[in-house]
């Protein structure tokens, strides 16, 4: 089974798609954790792995084993590693708008933080992505209702990281004021070519 462990792990950084279909053909692969609790939610890196492993993850909810017993610890989409991230604050944190998508679409918790209080939206802001596309994310957190008002353990909050990024304080609010389902179409309609 350790075997099993490291090629799926491997399969999913490497996004071998081939191999990962294989590897879960043993359910409880979708189960395991890496050396710092991970999950494969966590590790993928493209869309369509990510997709093979929420699927994994729903078949197993939908059709529980009775492999695992009453006390077995199964994981969720909102499931954390050793800092207390979910597969959602990793992807935000490391800018997968596409991800992120796919993720909120599937019903990640948008609140939920880490150890030290960061949420997915403040994250999000904190990146290193260009200007527009954390707008995006940060839009795409606010439709599913996150708070931009949760600190982390420094009082930190996304709204007060906002106003920082924007060059005035009437700026961030009016940004926070908008319906943001109405500016991600805004958002979209303008991107469009034609």
């Amino acid at each position: 089974m350790q075997m099993g462990i490291v090629q799926f792990f491997w399969a999913i950084d490497k996004s071998n798609e081939a191999v990962v279909k294989g590897l879960l053909q043993t359910p409880s692969l979708i189960h395991v954790r890496d050396w710092e609790q991970g999950l494969p939610l966590h590790r993928c890196r493209d869309h369509k792995i990510l997709g093979l492993t929420l699927d994994a993850i729903e078949q197993k909810r939908l059709r529980p084993s009775s492999t695992y017993g009453p006390g077995a610890f199964l994981i969720n989409i909102d499931s954390t590693d050793v800092y207390g991230r979910t597969a959602l604050l990793t992807m935000c944190e490391q800018c997968h708008l596409e991800m992120m998508k796919q993720l909120l679409k599937a019903g990640a918790g948008v609140n939920k933080s880490d150890k030290i209080g960061k949420s997915p939206i403040l994250v999000c802001l904190l990146s290193n992505a260009e200007r527009a596309k954390k707008e995006e994310m940060v839009l795409r957190l606010l439709e599913k209702h996150a708070d931009p008002d949760q600190q982390d353990i420094h009082c930190n909050t996304a709204g007060s990281q906002l106003r920082r990024g924007f060059s005035s304080e009437v700026t961030a609010e009016r940004f926070f004021e908008q319906d943001p389902t109405a500016a991600l179409l805004e958002m979209e309609r303008s991107s469009a070519p034609g």
